[in-house]
């Protein structure tokens, strides 16, 4: 699904610019996209990609401890 018209920018290359950069703020996300927010109104939905990521993330977190201990 389209996320942000003005740059053509999918969920799913959202996600993977947010993965495979590890971009911690929306700013971040759209320059690993190659872009920038041109009218914004996509960045509440870019600021909601990070935090599932981040919850993604932090539920992996006790299993990786695990291994390590």
């Amino acid at each position: 699904m389209y996320i942000c018209i003005c740059n053509a920018l999918t969920d799913r290359k959202l996600k993977e610019a947010i993965a495979m950069s590890d971009s911690q703020s929306p700013g971040q996300v759209y320059a690993a996209c190659g872009c920038r927010a041109k009218c914004g109104k996509c960045v509440e939905l870019v600021k909601d990609l990070l935090r599932d990521h981040g919850r993604a993330a932090n539920a992996m977190l006790p299993e990786a401890v695990d291994c390590l201990g």
